[in-house]
């Protein structure tokens, strides 16, 4: 080791281990590497010394600068302010990321692969920053590493010895000759600068309320957070283009410390220039109205700052109802005066709906001149109860009904009045009135018709019974005595006797004797 004001009191270390470590941090396969994506985002100098005085250290010395965390975010990148000795003797460097023990040294040689790796050519000119682009690794605040930087010829390295310029960690040298150590001073911190990019901020979305019905409209609310160790970040803003069935009305208005919210009509949410401090966050709201029916969500664009660039992306659902449909019927729709009809209520829940639709109400009052019997909380349409008080009261409370499933029930009313009615009903929806909430059921009364007299049965005709005919007597067979009867084509009965002849024709009676014509 050559040069003024050099570090007397820090040790060597071998060749042999100097190879070793200069083959671990030019040689690691990339899969041993801590890998990541660069983040489009502006990197800031999160710790560093950039004091220096005539203090040198020259030579092919590993050196080693510890470090401590100031900001939370992606580390991927270090400088040093080293040249080369010789200018005729072109070399690099390469330098390594590692943890450090418990004392808060650096592990020398390290142990396992190393955190980060970068390399880089040394320039000839005296006093020149040297960037080395790291692999990024992912820091927190408070955290403990060390700046391992191992050149490939002889070098010469700026640090401050004249105090401790940077109070939280200290540098360290390691010899090149019998030493196997490297050895710290204090008082003693490299010329260097660490760059971190902030983690970006991370956000969060949802619906004030998991369900609304069409018309309606409910808060929807983003909350951007920038955390702890970030440092302040700007720049802040994200995009939203809501899904079809969604609107959201025009304006704008401040949020976000010097940002602004605006709201481009149907669908655009988007906010731009926020500001956060370290830990801070802040939240944006915009009021979205359901147009359709359905099952929504949202999903933002990546919230980013100028510091952080691009973080997460945040989503929000929400349910979109339409209102329950009501009817009422009367079956039959004609009764007589004192006849019972059956008022029948529907109450359906929309095919489209994504939801049960739950505390839905009925109110009747039958008009006048129609009646109903008491019916007490009679269980119908999910949990819902229907209270039926006489003469004309019909109430449903907090009924359930599901899609494809219509609540129906009946009520017997009874009509009282002949003429003609028309019953109106009142729907309602978590206790309040919506759009089509009324239906109406029409009945005709018809008076009695009188009791008709009877009409008495005629008395029957009697019928006349028959005379009858006279009997003939049979007429007698003749007789050897040589009286007997012969037929008379006048219609009447000739009898012979021995003296005498008699006939009878209509009643009239004649004798003739035969010994002398005589008539009687």
């Amino acid at each position: 080791m050559k040069g003024s004001g050099r570090m007397n009191e820090f040790g060597g270390v071998s060749r042999h281990l100097l190879a070793r470590l200069t083959a671990l941090a030019v040689g690691l396969p990339l899969a041993l590497l801590v890998s990541g994506t660069c983040l489009a985002a502006t990197h800031s100098i999160d710790q560093q010394n950039t004091a220096y005085n005539d203090a040198r250290n020259e030579g092919t010395e590993t050196i080693a600068q510890t470090f401590t965390v100031g900001m939370s975010g992606t580390l991927d990148q270090v400088d040093l302010m080293i040249w080369l000795t010789d200018s005729n003797q072109p070399g690099s460097a390469t330098a390594i990321i590692e943890a450090v023990d418990g004392s808060g040294d650096p592990v020398y040689p390290p142990v396992g692969s190393p955190l980060s790796t970068g390399a880089h050519a040394i320039p000839s000119a005296a006093h020149t920053w040297v960037p080395f682009t790291m692999t990024p690794l992912a820091v927190t605040a408070g955290q403990h590493y060390a700046i391992v930087v191992t050149p490939t010829t002889f070098f010469t390295g700026d640090f401050w010895s004249g105090g401790d310029e940077y109070t939280r960690g200290k540098g360290y040298e390691g010899g090149t000759y019998t030493e196997s150590y490297i050895a710290g001073n204090p008082n003693a911190d490299w010329v260097f600068r660490t760059y971190v990019t902030p983690a970006p901020p991370a956000m969060t979305a949802a619906f004030a309320a998991p369900s609304m019905s069409v018309g309606q409209a409910v808060a929807l609310t983003f909350t951007i957070a920038n955390g702890s160790g970030n440092g302040p970040v700007t720049g802040v803003g994200f995009s939203d283009t809501l899904p079809t069935g969604l609107t959201v009305s025009s304006g704008s208005a401040s949020a976000c410390g010097v940002g602004t919210l605006t709201r481009t009509s149907p669908s655009g949410i988007a906010l731009s220039g926020g500001s956060l401090a370290d830990g801070a966050s802040c939240q944006v709201s915009a009021i979205v109205t359901g147009s359709a029916a359905g099952a929504y969500t949202t999903t933002t664009g990546a919230v980013s700052s100028t510091e952080g660039g691009p973080g997460n992306t945040a989503s929000a659902s929400v349910n979109v109802d339409a209102y329950p449909s009501i009817a009422a019927a009367f079956n039959p729709s004609s009764v007589a005066v004192g006849a019972t009809t059956a008022l029948t209520f529907t109450i359906t829940n929309p095919a489209g709906n994504p939801d049960v639709l739950h505390f839905i109400g009925l109110t009747d009052t039958l008009p006048a001149g129609l009646t109903v019997a008491n019916a007490a909380a009679v269980t119908t349409c999910g949990a819902g109860s229907l209270t039926v008080t006489a003469p004309n009261s019909i109430v449903l409370s907090a009924a359930s009904v599901a899609v494809d499933s219509p609540c129906v029930f009946s009520v017997p009313v009874t009509a009282g009045v002949a003429g003609s009615y028309t019953n109106t009903v009142t729907a309602t929806l978590g206790g309040f009135t919506y759009p089509g909430n009324t239906a109406s059921a029409g009945l005709g009364v018809a008076a009695a018709a009188p009791t008709p007299t009877p009409t008495p049965a005629p008395t029957p005709t009697p019928t006349p019974t028959p005379t009858p005919s006279p009997t003939k007597s049979p007429t007698p067979p003749p007789t050897s005595t040589g009286v007997g009867s012969a037929p008379d084509n006048t219609g009447g009965t000739i009898w012979l006797l021995p003296f005498a002849l008699v006939a009878f024709f209509g009643g009239l009676l004649i004798l003739v004797d035969r010994r002398r014509r005589r008539t009687f």
